[in-house]
């Protein structure tokens, strides 16, 4: 099973705290967090393919501005 998917069916099914499944799963409470709060919002956006928009998308990561030092 995806990680992704195993933490959704761990927070929708099982009803397990974040802090609970990011023990179980062995990734940060921050990362689950996100994936919780994705799924939310695809679910509000679109009540029927909600979860499989969710579970198809890739992970956003915020940009970085990063200044290469001058020699």
């Amino acid at each position: 099973m995806d990680q992704k998917e195993q933490i959704l069916h761990y927070h929708r099914v099982d009803g397990l705290s974040l802090r609970e499944i990011s023990r179980r799963v062995g990734l940060n409470r921050k990362t689950v967090t996100r994936y919780v709060r994705e799924y939310e919002a695809s679910i509000r956006e679109d009540p029927e393919e909600g979860l499989d928009i969710c579970l198809a998308s890739k992970p956003k990561y915020p940009a970085r501005n990063v200044e290469c030092p001058r020699m």
